[in-house]
């Protein structure tokens, strides 16, 4: 198993990477099969969090579980799942359609296991 973090956005407060398993880079292969308008939404949101920081506005980012958050695109119904690690660096890890209410346990669970292999990883170099 490889796993590497990409750097996708850098600004004044933070950068924000992806995290690429097994040359599967989650987010950058979701955001590619949404509309180009929505496209434009997530990447104008993921830099303006490299600049100015995560919104406070839950409706457009929240802390769904046990460190990990969402940017959200509430409109749009998109959710890019994400922590954050040392050094003002924001790692994100998948994509997902809403799919209800509340965030998809799925989702979270993928997220969780990304953020852990990309630990296990960064620990052992």
């Amino acid at each position: 198993m490889s796993i590497v973090s990409r750097k996708i956005a850098e600004g004044a407060k933070f950068s924000v990477w992806e995290i690429v398993k097994d040359n599967k880079a989650y987010v950058s292969e979701f955001v590619s099969r949404l509309p180009r308008e929505i496209r434009t939404r997530v990447a104008q949101d993921i830099r303006y969090i490299a600049e100015n920081g995560p919104p406070r506005n839950e409706s457009k980012f929240k802390c769904e579980q046990d460190g990990i958050f969402a940017i959200k695109r509430t409109r749009d119904q998109v959710r890019i799942y994400c922590f954050f690690d040392e050094g003002q660096v924001i790692l994100l890890t998948n994509g997902a359609l809403k799919k209800g209410r509340k965030a998809d346990p799925e989702d979270l669970a993928r997220a969780k296991r990304l953020r852990k292999a990309f630990l296990e990883s960064k620990r052992s170099q």
